[in-house]
């Protein structure tokens, strides 16, 4: 849900790019299958809505030892 409320955020202040890291990478790869395969993941969903008001936006992995 962090990344929810950080797109909300960032919609709301007009930035068109975002670079999402996060620790997990199973919700990386989540994320990144949607663009190929429907989720049944509300809130994959719902992030996937949020990131087409971006013109760029990208999401990776950083392990929890370089965070």
């Amino acid at each position: 849900k962090g990344i929810l409320n950080g797109l909300t955020l960032l919609i709301d202040r007009d930035y068109n790019r975002v670079l999402i890291q996060t620790d997990n990478l199973e919700r990386v790869q989540v994320i990144q299958e949607k663009i190929a395969n429907e989720s049944n993941s509300t809130l994959v969903r719902r992030i996937h809505h949020l990131l087409r008001h971006f013109s760029h936006w990208q999401i990776g992995h950083i392990s929890r030892e370089d965070n």
